[in-house]
Formats: C-alpha cells, sequence, structure tokens
C-alpha cells in the first residue's frame, strides 16, 4: 500500500530493497482522496473548504514580486480572455482550471496553500465528475471569473482579487445543483 501512496520504492533483485522517497502531489492527493472518501466527504465539503484556499492563494498571488511569474500570469490571462466566450468540452474546461489554480500556487510561494487548493480542486474534478457536464452556462461564468480573477492578480490587486474569488464562490455554489452538495465522494470510474 505505502508503495502504491508513492512513499516508498520497491526494488526487486540480487541487491534490491526498499528505499524511501519524497511523495510527490499525486501520492498526496491519492492518500487523501482514501481519507476523504472512507469519511464520507461531499461536495459541499470540498466546496466549503476550497473557497478559503482559493480566496488566500488570490491575495497571496496578487502580492508575488517574481517578474518571470507575473509574466506568465499575463500571458495566461491573455491566453483565457481570448477563449473567455468560447465553449470548451469538460476536459478542456478542467485543463484550464487546474492551469490557473497550479499558477495561483506557484505565485503564491505556499507549500500548505499549494497542496491542500491542488488537492482540493484535483478531488473535485476526479469525484465529482457530474459538476459541469452539461451545464455550459456555469462553465462560461467561471470563465469569465477566471478572467476576471486573473486581471485583478496581474494588476496586483490584492482586495479585488479576494472579492473576484467570493464573489465566483458564492455564483458557482448557488448554481451547482444542490442535490450534488450533499453527494458523496465517489472513486473515479465507480458508480455513485
Amino acid at each position: 500500500m505505502i508503495e502504491h501512496e508513492q512513499l516508498l520504492s520497491v526494488v526487486r533483485g540480487v541487491k534490491g530493497g526498499i528505499f524511501s522517497r519524497r511523495p510527490d502531489i499525486g501520492g498526496v492527493i491519492s492518500s487523501a482522496s482514501t481519507f476523504l472518501i472512507s469519511r464520507g466527504t461531499t461536495l459541499g465539503d470540498l466546496l466549503l473548504t476550497t473557497t478559503s484556499l482559493l480566496r488566500d492563494a488570490a491575495a497571496l498571488a496578487a502580492g508575488c514580486q517574481d517578474e518571470a511569474l507575473r509574466a506568465r500570469a499575463g500571458e495566461l490571462l491573455k491566453t483565457l480572455a481570448a477563449a473567455e466566450n468560447t465553449p470548451q468540452d469538460l476536459a478542456r474546461f478542467q485543463h484550464d482550471e487546474i492551469t490557473l489554480i497550479t499558477l495561483l500556487c506557484e505565485m503564491g510561494s505556499n507549500p500548505a496553500v499549494e497542496l491542500l487548493l491542488r488537492m482540493m480542486y484535483s478531488l473535485g474534478v476526479s469525484a465529482f465528475p457530474s459538476i459541469f457536464e452539461g451545464r455550459e452556462d456555469l462553465m462560461q461564468y467561471r470563465r469569465t471569473a477566471r478572467v476576471r480573477l486573473l486581471s485583478a492578480i496581474v494588476a496586483g490587486d490584492v482586495e479585488q482579487a479576494q472579492r473576484a474569488s467570493r464573489q465566483n464562490a458564492h455564483f458557482s455554489r448557488s448554481r451547482i445543483d444542490h442535490s450534488l452538495l450533499d453527494q458523496r465522494m465517489i472513486m473515479p470510474g465507480t458508480a455513485s
């Protein structure tokens, strides 16, 4: 099990043995997913946690002084703004969400926020695939919200970034099918 969770490497052979290694974020997410599923975690639970984390990540990213990261944010803003009103399939939509979250985490330089936020988004995408399926209206709102949030971050406006994050969370939660909020996490590829 701990080899599966990427905490150990088992090498077999004449000089084989067990070697420890640093876990990567994928291994941590896998372990966290197992724990959260065993505890009956719901989409509402994940959204509550993600809302606070995203607000903090947005504030940290807006305060980022690293010019290379700020330039990447500017380029991502141009890309997202150009596609803001273009319908996307679910895979592309989720890719853009994760790309933005990953960049915010890099800009924030807070490993704890990065781990938790990336974990929450990855879990939400894999454990609750029905959130955005057939919901172009919700995806459109989120595309616009991404542009608004990233614009505030590129401008270095911490208050506006936090405000955009709060507004997005409130709107998204109010527009997600309420029956999904009480839905428990499932393992990817299984029926609920």
